[in-house]
């Protein structure tokens, strides 16, 4: 009776398949019929009803029910009294809110390492006290895959392929790893192959009350 069932499906998947249009390589390549769609250009606020929009003059707050903007939460003349004129609005490369959605994390200079891999400066702005902290001290390079932890305490990061956090109240760099460095051991930072083969370069996560980071280790030193 299984067998039965089986070749009845089989037969009508068949036709319903040999029915259809061929299917070609300029309808893959060229016409590109099959990529799936997506809207670009905004970013959903965490817990929210909202999403933002950011051009040359602000991050804006739109409605998702109507689409309508709601207010500016950050300006480019908001951007550079905090940061004496250093920054631009119009430079950031990339942005995230807290979970609270009182705080951005806004990304400069940002670099691609691999397809999914990138650095950059990351600073985080109060949107409450409207100033503006660096993550990590810039002479020490750039940061990848940086994080707010849930609490919105902390944002954790990799450099030079160690794990580190900072204590957003008062400041301080935390080390976790000390043992990074380049073809031989990888902290938070996926290899090559589980980037491009399974879409994983980022190696580390939060604890849901921010208190511990899980992070996988990679040991690359017998590889040729």
């Amino acid at each position: 009776m299984k067998r039965i069932a089986f070749s009845v499906f089989f037969i009508i998947i068949a036709n319903f398949i040999f029915a259809q249009k061929e299917i070609t390589l300029q309808n893959i390549w060229q016409d590109y019929k099959f990529i799936p769609k997506n809207v670009p250009g905004f970013t959903s606020m965490p817990n929210s009803d909202f999403y933002t929009v950011k051009d040359k003059n602000a991050i804006s707050k739109h409605s998702f029910a109507t689409g309508d903007k709601v207010a500016d939460i950050l300006t480019k003349d908001m951007l550079d009294r905090a940061s004496g004129g250093k920054l631009s609005l119009a430079k950031v490369s990339d942005y995230e809110f807290d979970e609270s959605c009182s705080k951005l994390l806004l990304a400069f200079g940002l670099e691609y390492i691999y397809r999914r891999s990138t650095c950059a400066f990351y600073y985080v702005y109060d949107l409450k006290k409207n100033t503006l902290a660096a993550v990590a001290d810039t002479a020490k390079g750039k940061q990848s895959f940086a994080e707010f932890s849930p609490d919105g305490s902390k944002v954790a990061f990799v450099r030079d392929y160690n794990l580190y956090y900072t204590d957003l109240a008062t400041g301080q760099e935390v080390a976790v790893t000390s043992d990074g460095y380049e073809n031989r051991i990888r902290n938070g930072f996926a290899d090559w192959v589980y980037e491009e083969e399974l879409s994983l370069s980022k190696c580390f996560y939060w604890s849901p009350d921010g208190r511990k980071l899980a992070f996988s280790r990679f040991d690359e030193s017998q590889v040729k």
